[in-house]
């Protein structure tokens, strides 16, 4: 599916786990805003393939949202940030997630654990680095999760109430709306 006009859309761009037998590209979500897209949440396995394929420019990204750090839920951030480079992206590029864990890094401690001078992906190092000169940056922020509403259990909200589902890391749940053309988002 195309991205279209619509005020406010979401598109699956992978759904899958990190199972190699499920023959889908791992979580990722498009979030488009009047037919534009805005914000990645999650960028799984395979999820950058179909970033592409409907037609979304990279460009247009105002963020990066990760509800946590499991590979199915991140591996191709590296590859947005290489394939950044040649479709000219000139905007400081925000990332949000969680705070970390002893088992998961913090957003900062994942980034920088790919980008920084002695990260994986070191080459890369000028989207991160301060002292580097480049395009734009990578600015990763920590957000602290809101302990008030219980992350395993129910969760209450204007939307409903709905069972929690238990996780083995640190995970973000972010709603996100559209107001006076601009977007914003927070967490719960």
């Amino acid at each position: 599916m195309l991205l279209n006009e619509t005020a406010l859309t979401v598109q699956v761009l992978g759904s899958g786990g990190p199972e190699l037998t499920d023959q889908r590209a791992s979580t990722s979500y498009l979030i488009s805003i009047d037919g534009k897209a805005r914000v990645l949440l999650d960028t799984g396995p395979g999820s950058s393939l179909h970033f592409e394929s409907i037609g979304a420019d990279f460009n247009d990204i105002d963020a990066l949202l990760y509800s946590h750090f499991h590979v199915d839920h991140s591996a191709d951030l590296p590859a947005y940030v290489k394939a950044s480079y040649f479709s000219g992206r000139k905007r400081d590029l925000p990332i949000y997630g969680p705070t970390g864990n002893t088992l998961m890094p913090s957003t900062r401690e994942f980034v920088e654990g790919l980008f920084g001078r002695q990260g994986v992906y070191r080459y890369l190092q000028e989207y991160y680095e301060p002292k580097v000169s480049a395009a734009y940056k990578l600015k990763p922020y920590n957000i602290e999760p809101n302990l008030e509403k219980p992350s395993h259990g129910e969760y209450k909200g204007e939307c409903g109430e709905r069972p929690a589902r238990p996780h083995t890391s640190i995970g973000l749940a972010y709603r996100i709306g559209k107001l006076c053309r601009n977007l914003y988002w927070r967490y719960q």
